[in-house]
């Protein structure tokens, strides 16, 4: 999944409404979003690469907190997946992922693991 698509499947997540390719802009393929609140404009949060905002996405998905226990041992297990591609692996194989690892993700990979874990991600891609 681009990193487009992934902003593009949050932002409907939490609320956003396409509203088509700016028709000036249409040359850098930016495209108009409508706010949950109603407001036309042209700049919707950059989920995969903005920590402020996947920051306020997670936030709103309630993964911070422990109300929404399912939710959250999802998107720590999608978290855990996404960041140990990225790690050495043990003896047996095992990927290693501290703690320290989870930390220092990337945006993209805490916006991977998002989508994963609010259940968009593309079923075919499981793996990938």
């Amino acid at each position: 999944m681009t990193p487009e698509a992934q902003r593009s499947t949050i932002l409907e997540a939490c609320g956003w409404m396409f509203d088509g390719p700016d028709d000036y802009m249409h040359y850098l393929s930016v495209k108009r979003w409508i706010s949950p609140s109603g407001q036309h404009g042209l700049f919707a949060p950059d989920y995969p690469r903005s920590f402020k905002d996947l920051r306020e996405a997670e936030i709103k998905f309630g993964l911070h907190n422990t109300d929404n226990l399912e939710l959250r041992v999802k998107w720590i297990n999608s978290f855990r997946m996404v960041v140990s591609r990225r790690c050495p692996k043990n003896n047996s194989g095992t990927p290693i992922v501290s703690d320290i690892d989870l930390l220092n993700a990337s945006e993209e990979e805490r916006c991977e693991a998002l989508v994963r874990a609010i259940g968009k991600w593309p079923k075919k891609n499981l793996q990938t």
